[in-house]
């Protein structure tokens, strides 16, 4: 988590608003306390897209779908309102760590892991299907890992099914390496197109990558059997897809626990609070970086790197007084733009102590170094993007320390977001 900003709110609803646990492209998620003590993730939608009527019907969708779905596998459901000045959603707050920073913390899952996550998963599917709804953004920033199991959540796509067991999609809509082909045509769908999101997710669980081409797949896949299953719940064609209860069958014998020490200490430390100054902002102040800034449509959390153990509690250590006289006797500087995801990036502008390099069509992974001038001489820089629908990550450090990350996400149209710092 992260502290409150000096532009955000501190309340919204019957929620005090206590910090801020994420951001996307269109709304900003907060950690927020009932006046009865209850504990919420509250997401409030962002001024420039309050009014506008799609964004508001899907805020109600959402909160629909969050209510039907139930709180076995998902985050209860408490409180909406999308017909607000500022619409807001709130659904009870769960300690977690999603599988998507599980691998990237930790490295991709041994078989046994993956399995039971995949259990668990399906679980979650069968209970959102039976209450008559698809998901359509079956993905592993979705997929939380908490102290009781797996739960899916983020219900903002979800359509209800019709009586023939499918739902039409007005435009496609989901995230791009996890959206099956008929849902990336707009086409009807179904459960099998939450079965092909949840193979993707299963591979990227694996793997650190999801694929549309098993052949892709590297071949130390967590195993064979992992691998096979993948592979079938991506078929092309729905019908040739396993069902939900078929999954559910095949991964029956997993009862091998899903957790890890690790895992279980990043669980517990989610749930802690941010200090009212975090310390990371005595290390920036010894290094001179100065913290980046989103200043277009996305939205992004910026963190310092320390350990693994650091990171994971939101805190960094100030470097000692020699490194920073070390930082400072060497010819140059290092800094480094680090783009991940969706792609390709439209437009990529990166503007370094004044000086521009424009890209367009920019394949991710993407990756850039400059060399900029030692300490004490700071150094400016800037960035502005354009990216399609999807979810983008960015990262900037200097000489391998990290001064910023952000993520950004876009559906159903593109956007185009600005960072700029100093260091």
């Amino acid at each position: 988590m992260q502290p409150l900003q000096h532009d955000d709110p501190r309340s919204i609803g019957t929620f005090r608003l206590q910090a801020r646990i994420g951001a996307g492209g269109m709304a900003t998620v907060y950690l927020g306390l009932s006046k009865g003590g209850r504990r919420a993730a509250v997401k409030v939608m962002h001024a420039e897209h309050a009014s506008d009527p799609q964004a508001r019907e899907r805020l109600r969708r959402e909160a629909d779908a969050a209510a039907k779905a139930g709180d076995g596998y998902g985050a209860p459901f408490i409180e909406a309102a999308p017909e607000d000045e500022t619409p807001w959603i709130a659904t009870e707050f769960l300690p977690s760590v999603s599988v998507r920073d599980a691998v990237r913390r930790f490295g991709t899952m041994p078989a046994a892991q993956a399995r039971s996550i995949a259990a668990g998963l399906a679980h979650a599917l069968r209970s959102v299907h039976e209450a008559g709804i698809v998901h359509l953004d079956v993905k592993p920033g979705n997929v939380l890992l908490t102290d009781d199991g797996v739960r899916l959540v983020d219900f903002g796509t979800a359509r209800e099914l019709g009586d023939d067991g499918r739902t039409a999609a007005p435009a496609p809509a989901g995230t791009r390496g996890f959206m099956s082909p008929e849902q990336a045509e707009g086409a009807r769908l179904g459960p099998a197109g939450d079965v092909y999101a949840f193979g993707a997710t299963l591979a990227f669980a694996c793997t650190g990558e999801p694929s549309t081409e098993d052949s892709s797949w590297p071949d130390d896949f967590a195993d064979e059997g992992l691998r096979e299953l993948a592979a079938r719940c991506m078929a092309p064609d729905p019908s040739d897809r396993p069902t939900v209860p078929e999954l559910i069958e095949q991964l029956a014998e997993a009862d091998e626990p899903w957790t890890s020490d690790e895992l279980e200490a990043a669980i517990a430390a989610s749930a802690e609070l941010p200090p009212a100054e975090p310390k990371a902002s005595r290390r920036r102040v010894l290094l001179g970086f100065g913290a980046a800034a989103v200043l277009g449509g996305g939205a992004a959390a910026l963190v310092p790197l320390g350990s693994e153990a650091e990171r994971s509690n939101g805190r960094a250590l100030p470097l000692e007084r020699s490194a920073v006289a070390a930082a400072q006797e060497r010819p140059s500087r290092l800094l480094t733009f680090q783009f991940t995801g969706d792609g390709p990036l439209i437009s990529l502008t990166y503007t370094v102590n004044g000086e521009p390099t424009t890209l367009e069509d920019v394949e991710l992974p993407w990756e850039e170094t400059v060399e900029i001038p030692p300490l004490p001489e700071e150094s400016t820089y800037h960035l502005e993007f354009e990216y399609p629908p999807g979810e983008i990550d960015m990262l900037i450090s200097i000489d391998g320390f990290q001064v910023g990350t952000g993520e950004f996400l876009t559906i159903g149209t593109s956007s185009t977001s600005e960072v700029e710092g100093s260091g």
